[in-house]
């Protein structure tokens, strides 16, 4: 029992594996309260809003599906709080340290000659330098940068359990399950991320360079079980995600030559940046001159790779690793393939697509350490070794520079401050140290880059883009004239960016011009779905199309409009409001009603929804069915001061009503007691004549009666 514990874990690396978590963790402990950046904002918030709870069905698969759904479980653990969004990304980064220290491991034992020992210390390296190199923390701090980091592990844990599965005397678990759960693995780190589609290559080199001793199975079981598996189980999966279909077609459209020649001074750049860690930047921008010279060192570094190969098949030293170069080196070419080949990318070099990559190179270089030092490498029982002592210093090396890199993501300005200076006119960079100083306010901070890069040489976006950050500007200042010319500047520029629509319809809807504003987000609203932008369009601009439609009278539209921004925000108390009044400007009362129905689970909005419907009837004079509703509305949130008030104004309104009809009547009775006792004097005057004209006894008692009646 206690040799196969030792086996999984053994002793002498175990407190060296806990040391190497506690450098993982204290290097990026600095990043855990770290705010959202860069497209964090988007790929989050903006998504999760609008998509969140879609992610929870599989029954149609999604862009990025698995990737999204993390963020929407940490929406829901820790609401936007970004401590437990850095955590999810450190616990994925530690999982896959682990991962890369079995896999290693397991490989070196079982696919090389090297022995146990030198598995165990090599791949003790190899999870030292995939968790401390800092060419790793865009894909760990980065938040968006969790594709990378998820899609590795799952790609680690695919090509683990194939390797595991295909071992001769593995006892773990049954063969065909691993295998299987290896497909899945597959199929959760493409819904992670795309670029994990090179996987079944990447297996394939593992077979080829590894499994030709005894060790491992025949390759009948693999070519059964996974090989000829493979193909079925992705058109499954091709058939469950039409996005990652048309994804795909996209990319076929993309294909350049040109683009793929340039990629060799890429890789190089990477090559170095791997081996000399110095001035990382999170945005890279690379001259058409930086190409044409960075061929020469490139050809320099293919021709050591090739040499090195060399060495590796014919030198005694390194022939029994020749497998681990060879995979290493093909590992890493593969991972790189999908963003670094013939698919053109507005960023040709990102570090976090080096996070995959760099487990072969890490395995590479881990071996090629332990083959210089042979015996004298890490050992616990050689007490003051020199090897050992190196290698616990590279590590902590690495991890001063990870923590000193994880610093430019303390604030949005620090990071594209560091870019700034490693890249003073790149244009990306200025935009978003810009829109950072906008969101804090700091509107003269941001005036003066924008300012700048509007007059700039660079692209005709960016420089659109700057004209309407400084409208935003002038908005703020209340300078609404020169707000609308920045912005009908920005559509001159680059008439395909919505958001200058966008804006300037807000600010002529806000003076009252509702038919040319409707026209402007119309426009807007085309051109977010005619161009790609990376981010859906703002559901807000669907309410304020709604909203317009109201002010214009067009109620049917406003009505469509409205409903079809609930899709989006089912509780949003605006869409709500404006699709009830609506209806009550149709004079669909029962449709209005339905809609208050329709939000019984609110009762704040339902309260107000509720007044509403009483100031329709109090308009249209049915005063009880208005006093009714302003009651339950006062009933459902007594805290609102609304249907209090409107409770007070009609009762009184009923009253001032009630005490003018007492006075119109008092008037009326007083005018007719007025007309009576001007008749009764008159009847008594005649009354009076008569008994002094009257000589008949019988009529004399007859007027006499009159009188006491008139009296």
């Amino acid at each position: 029992m206690n040799k196969k514990r030792e086996s999984l874990f053994p002793r002498e690396t175990r407190n060296l594996f806990l040391f190497l978590f506690f450098l993982t963790a204290l290097a990026y402990a600095n990043t855990w309260r770290a705010p959202f950046n860069f497209d964090d904002f988007n790929v989050i918030r903006r998504h999760i809003e609008i998509h969140g709870d879609e992610f929870f069905q599989f029954s149609s698969i999604r862009y990025r599906h698995l990737f999204h759904l993390s963020f929407v479980l940490n929406q829901k653990l820790g609401g936007y709080d970004p401590f437990v969004y850095h955590l999810t990304n450190n616990l994925i980064h530690v999982l896959n340290g682990v991962l890369a220290f079995f896999l290693a491991r397991m490989t070196i034992f079982h696919g090389t000659s090297l022995g146990r020992s030198a598995a165990n210390r090599i791949s003790f390296v190899t999870a030292g330098l995939f968790l401390l190199h800092p060419i790793h923390v865009e894909a760990v701090t980065y938040l968006s940068g969790r594709g990378n980091g998820l899609s590795g592990f799952f790609s680690l844990l695919s090509l683990y359990l194939f390797a595991r599965g295909c071992l001769a005397n593995q006892k773990i678990a049954p063969r065909f399950a691993l295998y299987f759960f290896s497909l899945i693995s597959f199929g959760a780190a493409v819904l992670s991320k795309e670029t994990t589609i090179f996987l079944p290559l990447g297996i394939a080199l593992y077979d080829l360079c590894f499994m030709r001793s005894s060790a491992w199975a025949p390759f009948r079981h693999r070519f059964i079980w996974i090989y000829l598996p493979l193909p079925v189980f992705a058109f499954g999966f091709l058939a469950k995600a039409p996005e990652f279909v048309t994804f795909i077609l996209d990319w076929a459209e993309k294909i350049n030559l040109r683009y793929a020649l340039d990629q060799f001074s890429v890789l190089g750049y990477g090559l170095k940046l791997y081996f000399f860690p110095i001035n990382q930047s999170f945005d890279y921008e690379f001259s058409s001159s930086w190409y044409h010279f960075s061929w020469v060192w490139v050809f320099a570094t293919l021709a050591g790779v090739f040499i090195f190969l060399g060495l590796s098949f014919w030198s005694k030293k390194f022939k029994p690793s020749a497998g681990v170069f060879v995979f290493g080196a093909l590992w890493a070419l593969s991972a790189l393939a999908p963003t670094n080949t013939l698919l053109p990318r507005l960023d040709p070099f990102s570090e976090r697509n080096f996070y995959l990559p760099g487990f072969g190179l890490d395995l590479i270089l881990a071996t090629l350490l332990y083959l210089v030092c042979k015996g004298r490498f890490i050992s616990l029982n050689v007490k003051y070794s020199v090897h050992a002592l190196a290698v616990v210093f590279l590590f902590l090396c690495l991890s001063v520079l990870t923590t000193e890199r994880n610093m430019v993501y303390r604030s949005q300005s620090a990071l594209w401050k560091d870019v700034l200076q490693k890249f003073p006119g790149k244009a990306r960079a200025q935009h978003n140290l810009g829109h950072f100083y906008l969101r804090k306010q700091q509107y003269d901070l941001a005036y003066l880059i924008y300012n700048r890069l509007a007059i700039s040489k660079t692209t005709p976006f960016y420089r659109a883009q700057a004209h309407i950050n400084l409208g935003i500007i002038y908005e703020a200042r209340n300078n609404f004239r020169r707000a609308e010319w920045e912005f009908r500047k920005a559509m001159q520029i680059d008439s395909s960016i919505p958001t200058s629509y966008y804006n300037l319809a807000s600010r002529i809807a806000s003076r009252g011009d509702y038919s040319n504003a409707l026209d402007l987000y119309l426009k807007a609203e085309q051109r977010y779905k005619k161009y790609r932008w990376g981010y859906d369009s703002p559901p807000e601009l669907i309410l304020n199309i709604a909203k317009v439609y109201f002010k214009l009278g067009n109620w049917p539209e406003a009505e469509a409009r409205a409903r079809e921004f609930l899709t989006f925000k089912k509780d949003a108390r605006q869409a709500h409001l404006l699709l009830l009044q609506s209806h009550l400007e149709m004079g669909r009362v029962d449709l209005a009603k339905a809609d208050i129905a329709a939000v019984e689970a609110l009762p704040k909005l339902k309260a107000q929804m509720t007044n509403n419907l009483g100031i329709y009837f109090s308009q249209t004079g049915k005063t009880e069915n208005a006093l009714n509703n302003f009651l339950e509305a006062a009933r459902l949130y007594p805290d609102n001061t609304d249907p209090h008030y409107n409770i007070g104004r009609l009762i009184t309104d009923i009253q001032k009503e009630k005490l003018r009809e007492k006075k119109e009547l008092e008037r009326k009775i007083s005018v007719i007691e007025m007309e009576i006792k001007e008749k009764n004097d008159l009847a008594r005057l005649h009354l009076k004549k008569a008994l002094e004209l009257n000589r008949d006894p019988k009529s004399e008692s007859h007027i006499l009666d009159l009188l006491k009646q008139l009296d």
